[in-house]
């Protein structure tokens, strides 16, 4: 029973509501922090690990995956507010050993277009998988001299995560110490993050989530992933910071405070604070809420109706995360859960703005119709990125694409449903919906230059 009736009902009721929302997916554990009104709520419910069968709590911590984005973007931005970077120069002014294959591209790239995603280095390049390697982020950085571009620097958009590890190793080499150092100093401890690992030795002193995957043999139907991690070099972009949801609602409060912590210090700049949720880039259509509509400086951004929101997104080994910021209703939403089911976050994002905020998220919709066979004919070919490369062809009055996993050896195979224009929906043979893909600068025959999918240009084999 609601006793306060200025509280709504899915927030009086928080654990309650957290318990059956988890329960609808089945997944192993969720842990979701609310900042409304000025008061924090917070409910975690199942098991951090199907093995030990140790319970979730509020103080549990997961791993945020991508969010670590916004955090590297905002040491960067400290390090323009004290004068020791700037954005709109070259990188290779700060980090002189920043090397790709083509020596003039890699010249022009920017601070600004690393955290932006539009410096057209390849998004998902792994480097050496080690997780014990000494120095991997400045490993990482040394290997990428082996890379070519996506498109040529500040000309696109495409998610790059090596793009910030790049920056993660500029942060190493500005501050003289290593980007760990650099959280855990410089984000951390002013912010009263208690709850909060940098790096994976130390996750032992907390209740920690395992990753998991679905696996019919199993009857709860999942088991823990092969590894903990992704590589410790893509630490700066996401590989390994480990938070609850209540310290990942105080990172966003310091951005809803014009940089202020809640002690009233000025951790960063309220400038550098408007510049990073400024948009800078335009997605291509169809829409997710997931995803944005456009991107900032380690934001991404989604307009809506009412309000422009900010939030990042994130996927590990097994675990999945979202931190979604409402500024002008100084709203905030983090949630965690510790498996490879893709719907579960957005699906709560959808409820709880919808409740909390009175903003429908709609997911955009397939088509009534279909595209004529000619249209769809001239979307066919193989399309590839670093990590992937996906074979698209007609069959039975639709696109039908084969993605091979080139870092998992893995292939899957599903459907291209259209939208509108050249916007589609992906589906998986069960019918599960993947995400948005678009077909993009078509020539005089309409056959495309590029595949976006995913956040990232996949290039047509055979254009130029």
């Amino acid at each position: 029973m609601n006793n306060d009736p200025k509280k709504p009902a899915i927030l009086a009721q928080f654990q309650s509501y957290i318990d059956s929302f988890r329960e609808r997916y089945h997944t192993p554990a969720l842990s979701v922090a609310v900042w409304y009104k000025d008061k924090l709520y917070q409910a975690a419910s199942g098991l951090l690990n199907v093995e030990t069968s140790v319970e979730a709590t509020p103080d549990s911590i997961f791993q945020i995956a991508s969010i670590s984005k916004v955090f590297t973007a905002s040491l960067i931005m400290q390090l323009v507010d004290e004068g020791r970077v700037k954005l709109d120069h070259p990188v290779k002014q700060y980090l002189r050993d920043f090397q790709l294959a083509d020596s003039h591209l890699s010249d022009a790239i920017t601070v600004a277009q690393l955290l932006d995603h539009t410096s057209g280095i390849p998004g998902d390049y792994v480097g050496d998988p080690s997780y014990t390697q000494p120095n991997a982020i400045a490993r990482y950085v040394d290997r990428c001299s082996l890379l070519g571009l996506v498109h040529a620097p500040g000309e696109r958009y495409s998610y790059s995560n090596a793009a910030y590890n790049i920056a993660g190793r500029l942060i190493e080499v500005v501050l003289g110490i290593t980007w760990y150092d650099a959280i855990e100093e410089r984000i951390f401890k002013p912010l009263g993050m208690t709850h909060s690992v940098v790096h994976p030795s130390q996750v032992i002193r907390y209740r920690v989530a395992m990753g998991h995957e679905l696996c019919s043999e199993n009857q709860d139907g999942w088991r823990l992933t092969e590894q903990c991690y992704l590589p410790l070099s893509w630490a700066p972009c996401g590989a390994v910071m480990t938070l609850s949801a209540g310290d990942l609602i105080k990172f966003a409060l310091v951005h809803l405070n014009e940089g202020r912590t809640d002690t009233g210090e000025q951790w960063l700049n309220s400038d550098s604070i408007h510049l990073m949720q400024q948009q800078r880039i335009d997605l291509p259509p169809p829409y997710s809420y997931m995803c944005g509509t456009g991107r900032g400086l380690g934001w991404q951004l989604t307009h809506t109706d009412s309000e422009i929101l900010i939030g990042h997104s994130g996927g590990g080994m097994g675990q999945k995360s979202f931190l979604q910021v409402f500024p002008k209703r100084r709203f905030a939403i983090a949630a965690l859960h510790n498996s490879n089911d893709a719907n579960l976050l957005s699906d709560l994002l959808r409820e709880l703005s919808a409740e909390l905020a009175d903003i429908d998220l709609p997911e955009t919709t397939v088509a009534e119709h279909k595209p004529d066979q000619a249209k769809l004919e001239s979307l066919s070919g193989v399309y590839e990125t670093i990590a992937a490369e996906a074979e698209v062809h007609t069959g039975d009055g639709e696109l039908v694409y084969h993605c091979l996993d080139k870092v998992l050896n893995k292939t899957t195979t599903g459907y291209l449903r259209w939208v509108e224009a050249d916007s589609f929906i992906s589906f998986l043979e069960n019918g599960e919906r993947t995400g948005n893909v678009t077909f993009l600068e078509k020539d005089e025959q309409g056959i495309p230059r590029y595949l976006y999918m995913s956040g990232r240009l996949a290039p047509r084999k055979g254009s130029h």
